[in-house]
Formats: C-alpha cells, sequence, structure tokens
C-alpha cells in the first residue's frame, strides 16, 4: 500500500509553476485594452490601419469644409486643455493616473511614459484621464489604494474635479488678452473710409481710403453713423465735405448719392468696421 503522508508534509513537485493560471498582472488594473493591444514602457502602439483611415479622413474633411474641421480642431484643443487641468491636478495630488487618451473606443496609437499612458483614440467625442479608484467598487493594485481617488482627501479631491472647468475660465482670459493686443478695441469715433465704390460720387470728387469725414455742408460728425445721417437726408445735393487724412484737411464737393454702400473701417488702432448706407456712394 501507498503510504499517504501527514498533513503537515508538503508534496514534491518537479517544478514549480512560475503563476497561477489566469493571474492578473498588478500593472494592467486600472487600464483599459487587452495587453498588446495598448502601449507598453518602451514599446508604443500604433494601429497602421486606423491611423490610414484618421489621415484619409482629416485630409477630406480640410479639403470639403475647411472651417467646419478647424471648428473640430478647436473643440478638441478645448478638450484637450480640460482633461489636462484634471491630468495636472491629480499629479499634483500624488494620485495613480494610468490613461490620458483623446477620443474613445479603440486606440489608433499610444505611447508610455512612466504609469501614464498617452494616445489617440477612434471616436473624436472628447477625452478622458484615467485615475485609479474613481470608484468606491474599482480594483485597485496591491499597495496602491492611498494613491486612489477615493483615499485622498476632499480638498484633493475637489481641486482635481473642478480643474476642468478652471481651464475653460484660463482660456477665455488668454483669448480675450489676445484679441485685445493683437486686434484692438473698437472706438466709434476712430473710423476712416475702408473702400471707395469705383465710379461713384464719392471716387469722382477724390475721397480716397483712408480718409475720415470731419464734417457734411458744414455740420460737424463724429462717427460713421452720424456721416451716413448727414447724406442720407439729401439725395441728389452737391455738398461741401470736410475730409481729414492725417494732419492734412480739405473740403471737396460731393453729389450725394442714394441708396449706395460704402464701407468703413476703423483706423489701425482699432480693429473693427462698420459697413452701413453711407450715401457716399
Amino acid at each position: 500500500m501507498s503510504r499517504i503522508p501527514p498533513p503537515d508534509t508538503p508534496f514534491e513537485h518537479s517544478a514549480a509553476p512560475a503563476e497561477e493560471e489566469g493571474a492578473v498582472d498588478p500593472d494592467d488594473i486600472g487600464r483599459t485594452g487587452e495587453p498588446g493591444q495598448r502601449a507598453t514602457e518602451g514599446h508604443p502602439y500604433v494601429n497602421p490601419l486606423r491611423a490610414l483611415v484618421l489621415v484619409v479622413l482629416s485630409a477630406a474633411a480640410i479639403i470639403e469644409s475647411p472651417t467646419l474641421a478647424l471648428v473640430v480642431a478647436g473643440v478638441l484643443v478645448m478638450i484637450f486643455l480640460h482633461e489636462l487641468g484634471h491630468f495636472v491636478m491629480a499629479r499634483r495630488s500624488d494620485m495613480k493616473v494610468t490613461e490620458f487618451m483623446i477620443g474613445f473606443g479603440p486606440r489608433i496609437a499610444s505611447f508610455r511614459r512612466g504609469e501614464v499612458e498617452y494616445g489617440l483614440k477612434v471616436l473624436p467625442l472628447g477625452a478622458y484621464v484615467k485615475i485609479i479608484g474613481m470608484a468606491d467598487v474599482e480594483d485597485v493594485a496591491p499597495g496602491e489604494e492611498p494613491r486612489a481617488y477615493r483615499s485622498k482627501g476632499y480638498l484633493a479631491r475637489m481641486g482635481v474635479a473642478v480643474a476642468g472647468s478652471t481651464m475653460h475660465f484660463l482660456l477665455a482670459v488668454v483669448l480675450m488678452f489676445v484679441t485685445l493686443v493683437t486686434l484692438g478695441e473698437s472706438k466709434p469715433t476712430h473710423w476712416v473710409v475702408g473702400e471707395v465704390v469705383p465710379d461713384s460720387p464719392a471716387a469722382r470728387a477724390g475721397i480716397h481710403e483712408g480718409d475720415r469725414v470731419a464734417a457734411v455742408d458744414g455740420r460737424t460728425v463724429g462717427t460713421h453713423a452720424q456721416m451716413a445721417v448727414q447724406t442720407q437726408q439729401r439725395p441728389g445735393e452737391t455738398v461741401p465735405v470736410e475730409l481729414v487724412d492725417g494732419e492734412r484737411r480739405r473740403t471737396v464737393e460731393v453729389t450725394l448719392a442714394r441708396g449706395r454702400w460704402c464701407s468703413a473701417t476703423t483706423e489701425p488702432s482699432s480693429s473693427s468696421s462698420a459697413t452701413s448706407r453711407d450715401g457716399l456712394g
């Protein structure tokens, strides 16, 4: 009869198994996609077919509707900055971030730096930053619970939550600053003639682009709208019009036209333009 070893006697094995069958790599916890379908440290992931489709569709969109393509690109940049706010605050709070992705669905391409995988996905419908422990029932790798979102204090979690919206406010401030610095502020009293219609009464009278109408028939006008009112009230009449070009003033005789379009634009210190019926043609 064979001898049955006592309970405290270990069985002998020819080779100890390296891992239990079906064991999960702790590094896979908190990540999306199957191993081999995502980047690892030092090994970027690229799906050539998806990348080719993206390039073709992007080129077609730019050719067909550049404006729409620009709008989509602008929205994606805005979404990227929103998620960047979450990402920065999570990292500052020592939360573990495993993914920073633009788009949803299957990956097109990605690369990994440290514990974070950065990439682009198929559906350009948004973006996301994946932080471990966002839900109470989410699995977290052993030893990483202190770095989970749910384990951090109230202020840290609140900072991550509001960081995305804060980026929108900062973006609005930056855009307003850039607009005012590069284009200027509209000043109704700082306008000049922007375009003279060829063979119009204004052109025949010698009015040029860059002139500013200072008075019509002796009545001072400060804005383009005031000048338009003065000229529209007297169609067909020939009246003296005082012009200012830099520091030089001159007066010309103009036969006021009826219902002709003429444009005015602001001086270089301002950016807005106006178009109205001014009667000068």
